[in-house]
């Protein structure tokens, strides 16, 4: 396996996805979110270089604002820690939604009940660490 693959796997991606946000509000949101996941025991949680940034993006974060990257999952606990501190920010607003992406392995997590959204958060970590890559929230569990 290269290196680049390693890294890769060991990055786990959020994309912010509120309804009818502007730009400062997303910018706030994503600011609100990063500083929850400071908490969890991760390396690090960023938001994407301008490298790292699609082609074709307008603006300076056109298409990465409302993205985290945290670096360093490289455990099962760790992506919980991390879909867990996610799904409590999400729960504070239902009208907040993320997706969250591993390797190929992506959860999209919006307005379930906390019991349901944890139940398909434990399912997506055992998928993406066995490599599956598929999302449970698409096809019910």
């Amino acid at each position: 396996m290269t290196r680049e693959m390693l890294v890769m796997q060991a990055q786990l991606v959020i994309k912010i996805q509120p309804h009818a946000a502007d730009a400062n509000e997303l910018d706030a949101l994503t600011r609100n979110l990063w500083e929850e996941l400071r908490s969890v025991d991760v390396p690090s949680v960023d938001r994407p270089a301008a490298a790292e940034r699609p082609e074709g993006s307008r603006g300076p974060f056109a298409e990465t604002m409302g993205t985290l990257v945290i670096s360093g999952v490289t455990s099962a606990a760790a992506m919980s820690a991390v879909a867990r501190t996610t799904i409590a920010w999400i729960r504070r607003d239902c009208e907040r939604s993320a997706e969250l992406e591993h390797g190929n392995s992506r959860l999209t997590l919006h307005g379930l009940s906390r019991d349901d959204l944890h139940a398909l958060s434990e399912a997506w970590v055992r998928d993406a660490m066995n490599g599956t890559g598929r999302d449970p929230s698409q096809d019910g569990g």
